[in-house]
Order: C-alpha cells, then sequence, then structure tokens
C-alpha cells in the first residue's frame, strides 16, 4: 500500500519474527528509509490506508503447541510514522481475516471461520463495520455463506456500491452494500477460477488465478458478466493492480514483476517484465515509483519508463564510458561508467539506435528496435580499419592500436606477395569456443589486387603477427601461455599456423604480455586461450 512518498509493507511471520506492518519512507527512490514498525501475533494478509489509520486484516497463526495466536480487524494510528500505534480491533472467536478495503467510514471486510484444510466446506462472510469511530470499530452487518477453502482465501474491492469477492474455486462474487445491514450477492463469474486477486476500475474487472493466468471481465451489466480477454502467464500471480490503462501482476514460481498495457481490454500488450527471487511477492503503484516486495529478498522501488536500455563494451568485456547513443537521431544519452545506458519515456514505434564515439567504430553500426516492450541495444567499440600497400621485395609493417591503447603490429617480409597488393585489416569480434574463452583480439585480413578482391591470396612468405593484451583480455583464460591465434577456414576455426606451410614457425604466448605468431592466409582470426574450467557439482545418491 503506498500514500504519497511513504509505503506501507506487511512482513509475514517467519521464524521467531513477527508478522509486522512497516513504514518506510521513499521520498529517496534510490535510498527508502524504515521509519517505524507495529507488531501482529498473526499474519497481515491485506493493509488499506485512509488519511492517518492503516486497517490490517490479520489471519491467526499455530503455535508449537497448536493454539491459534493473533488475527482479527486492526486500526492503527499511522500519524506518527515513527511509532504506529494500534488504536482500535475487532475480532470474533475462530474467524481469520483475508481481506479490507474502506470506502468512507465504513470497512469491508472478507473473513472465514477457521477450516482446518483446503477444500473443506467452510464459512465465509462480508463483514461490514462502521469505523468513523476508530477506537471503536462496530458491525453493520455481513452476509454468510458456505464455499470451498483454499489458503489463501481470497481478495476483497470495493467500488461505489458493489463489492467485489475472489473466492479461490467458488469464482468472482459481486455483492450490493447499498444496504449496510444487508448486503446481498447480485452476480458472479464462475468460469475462471480459481481466483486469488482482483483489481477493480470503471466497467472491468481484472482476476488473476492459481493456474498462471489473469482474465479481464465486463462488469457493466453486474448481473450478466462477460469476459473479454484471458492471458496465460509464466507464474502464479500473487498480486494485481490497475493503473492508468497498465495491469501490473506479481507472481511466484518463477518470481516477477509484469506490467501489460490493458487500453484495450480485450487485447492487452506485456510491456514490462522484471525478475525476482523467492515467494508470495506483491505490488503497488504510487506517483513516481511502482513498488515490488518479495518475501525473501525485501522491497524493490521500479520505474516503468519504455525505453531503450543497453551496454557498450571494448572487445575484451570491459565497459565504455562516454559513447554518445541516439535513437532515430532524436533522442540521445550517454553511457555511465559501467558502460551502461538508457534512453528513456518514448512513445511505441521503430527507432534506429546508433552509438557514436571520435576514432572508433562499433559492431553492429546500428540496431533496429520495436517499442513496447522496452528493448535491448548493446555494442561493442572497435577500432577502425587500417590499410597498407605491399610491394615485391619491400618489407611492410601495418599496426593498428586497439580500444586499450595496445598495439598489433603484422610484419610482411619483402617476399610475401609478387605483385602489388592492397592490404587491408578490419578489427572485429569472435565467440567464445568450447573450452576456449575469446580474448577480445580479433581481426579480418582482406586483399585486393588489380581492383579487385583475392579472397584466396595465400602470402609467398610467413607474416608475423604480434599481439600486445592486458590482464583484462585474459581475465577468462586459466594460463596466458596457451595463448594461440585462430583462423577461420571458411568452415571452422584452426591453429593459424594452418594457414602456413608446415616448415613455417609459430611462436605463441610469452611471459610479457605479447602474443607471436605466423600466417600465411587472409580471413578472421582471432586470440584465444584455454578457458577456466566451470565445475558442476554431483549429487551422489546412497
Amino acid at each position: 500500500m503506498v500514500d504519497g512518498n511513504t509505503a506501507y509493507i506487511a512482513d509475514h511471520y517467519v521464524g521467531a519474527s513477527n508478522s509486522a506492518l512497516r513504514v518506510v519512507d521513499t521520498t529517496s527512490l534510490s535510498d527508502p528509509v524504515l521509519l517505524g514498525s507495529f507488531e501482529v501475533q498473526g499474519n497481515i494478509n491485506d493493509i488499506v490506508v485512509e488519511g492517518d489509520y492503516a486497517y490490517l486484516a490479520e489471519t491467526s497463526r499455530r503455535t508449537i503447541s497448536g493454539q491459534p495466536v493473533g488475527g482479527g480487524f486492526r486500526i492503527v494510528d499511522v500519524s506518527s510514522p515513527l511509532a504506529p500505534e494500534e488504536i482500535g480491533f475487532f475480532n470474533e472467536s475462530l474467524w481469520e481475516f483475508w481481506g479490507v478495503d474502506v470506502q468512507g467510514s465504513y470497512a469491508y471486510l472478507l473473513a472465514q471461520q477457521m477450516c482446518t484444510n483446503n477444500f473443506d466446506d467452510c464459512t465465509i462472510r462480508l463483514w461490514i463495520m462502521d469505523v468513523s469511530n476508530p477506537t471503536n470499530p462496530q458491525e453493520m452487518g455481513f452476509y454468510e455463506f458456505n464455499a470451498y477453502f483454499i489458503d489463501p482465501l481470497g481478495d476483497i474491492v470495493v467500488q461505489d456500491q458493489y463489492a467485489y469477492l475472489a473466492l479461490q474455486y467458488n469464482g468472482l462474487w459481486i455483492m450490493d452494500i447499498s444496504n449496510l445491514t444487508q448486503p446481498s450477492v447480485v452476480g458472479k463469474y464462475e468460469s475462471f477460477t480459481p481466483v486469488n486477486e482482483i483489481d477493480v476500475n470503471g466497467e472491468y474487472a481484472y482476476l488473476a488465478n492459481s493456474l498462471n493466468e489473469i482474465a479481464i471481465i465486463n462488469i457493466q451489466d453486474i448481473a450478466q458478466t462477460v469476459e473479454v480477454s484471458r492471458i496465460s502467464l509464466s507464474g502464479n500471480a500473487r498480486d494485481i493492480k490497475f493503473a492508468e490503462n497498465k495491469l501490473y501482476v506479481a507472481t511466484e514460481g518463477p518470481c516477477s514483476l509484469r506490467v501489460l498495457d490493458v487500453e484495450n481490454p480485450a487485447s492487452p500488450i506485456e510491456l514490462a517484465y522484471f525478475p525476482g527471487y523467492g515467494d508470495d511477492s506483491h505490488v503497488a503503484v504510487g506517483d513516481r515509483a511502482i513498488y515490488f516486495t518479495i518475501d525473501s529478498e525485501g522491497l524493490f522501488l521500479l520505474r516503468l519508463a519504455i525505453g531503450i536500455d543497453g551496454i557498450v563494451q571494448q572487445p575484451n568485456r570491459m565497459p565504455v564510458t562516454g559513447v554518445t547513443i541516439s535513437a532515430n537521431n532524436i533522442f540521445s544519452t550517454t553511457t555511465s561508467t559501467v558502460g551502461t545506458y538508457r534512453l528513456d519515456n518514448l512513445v511505441a514505434g521503430s527507432y534506429t539506435v546508433k552509438p557514436s564515439y571520435p576514432g572508433y567504430t562499433f559492431s553492429p553500426i546500428e540496431r533496429q528496435v520495436s517499442l513496447p516492450p522496452t528493448a535491448v541495444a548493446n555494442f561493442t567499440l572497435l577500432p577502425l580499419p587500417v590499410s597498407a600497400s605491399l610491394s615485391p621485395g619491400i618489407t611492410t609493417t601495418l599496426t593498428y592500436t586497439d580500444t586499450q591503447g595496445l598495439p598489433t603490429r603484422l610484419e610482411f617480409p619483402a617476399g610475401a606477395v609478387l605483385s602489388n597488393t592492397q592490404v587491408v585489416l578490419t578489427p572485429t569480434i569472435a565467440m567464445d569456443l568450447a573450452g576456449n574463452a575469446f580474448t577480445g583480439h580479433a581481426f579480418e585480413l582482406a586483399t585486393t589486387q588489380q581492383g579487385a578482391l583475392n579472397p584466396e591470396l595465400s602470402f609467398s612468405a610467413s607474416v608475423s603477427v604480434t599481439i600486445q593484451y592486458s590482464a583484462a583480455d585474459t581475465a577468462l583464460i586459466s594460463d596466458p601461455a596457451g595463448l594461440a591465434l585462430w583462423w577461420w577456414d571458411g568452415t571452422a576455426w584452426q591453429d593459424a599456423a594452418a594457414s602456413c606451410p608446415a616448415s613455417a614457425t609459430n611462436l605463441k604466448a610469452g611471459a610479457d604480455g605479447g602474443s607471436q605468431s605466423s600466417i600465411c592466409k587472409t580471413g578472421v582470426f582471432a586470440l584465444y586461450g584455454p578457458a577456466h574450467p566451470i565445475f558442476i557439482p554431483e549429487m551422489i545418491k546412497p
């Protein structure tokens, strides 16, 4: 529950820790502050805050001896958030309170008489309480019926003269509460079960079940509700909230937060996904953030803004700061100290994302993305291509400097070519190979003779390649002495020495941060080394 910059969070009973209402100041979204707590002996299942008061629906928990403790409907004064204090309480023996909503001077409670097992036929009540005097809540009336019980029982939302009850395998029940002393059933939707969470806005009810589905129900005609759409999820919905034509769904198994655009209820569109780790997640929506809680992880404060995320790295996976990222040459930003960027608050549509950094190029040059949902566009910074002219009988050196300022040098001996040849070296990237990790050093060598490409050219004498590398380049390498230059022969990677006659020398990595090799062909070359082994534990059964 969120009120302004204050979040009201229910901690469930775990181990020796009591369930509690936590009051958190979120004025600083990056640094929320716990202001105060109010502990109970049972489990807080639902919270509503109106003005200076928090209204809690609480179920009991069992002690070691099996006796129930806690439970009831509590009213807590939160006007002093540093010291929340209970001022009102209501309970009846053997009743459990699962849901609460407040409208005006009245609280509406979803309660169930204590049952032992799931699927027991239990007594359930919609309870209406006068809370105009919060120190002394008074029963106005209730509606009682028998139904299957599932833990948790469900949820309640009040809108105008109706209360909407999510009742697991009993479906959605709609109660007329215009007569506070005698509420009555006026509608049901029983084709979407087991319903455990609900939110209502205008003429639509948004339901979540424990079978990994949500449904949108048209409730304009209370007596004849109609399902408009149904969406499958990858997890069991534990909470659902509607705000500004968007539906926020907290799931477990797997734990996640999903955001859907429901402006067209018949055709919802997923906008965003945030993964979590744990169980029993809940969501609330504030003016500035989404509040996502997970029992085992705590509170996450999230922003929902359709945009483009990404990271710019060097070929050795190190981040690049200060790169300008533009979308459609209109929106732009720069990468952070860790190489990340985000273009925020974009409208739906197609975008061309381009990075730029003086004196360098990128792989890829640009990316095409479509919004929604939020897109990811990553790039790798690369040096610009270099070239040289080779002539028979003349020794030529071709050098390029990598993104760290380290040189790679190719020495073409006097007898390397038999006719004038133009050689172009284009820095590139390569993927890791089985058992070998890429160091960030790769290039494509191409030759032109008499204006035409000659991809089949073989150098008449071995070309010496010296690559200077850094500790960052070999971070994934188990033994730098095993570094070797590899060559793509068109079908597979092999040692670059294979591009030369057997008599050619192929000197590999030394201890001085340099690798030397001999090559005799054009094509793609990459420096690899043995990767650190990954050990997977094996469970041995007796």
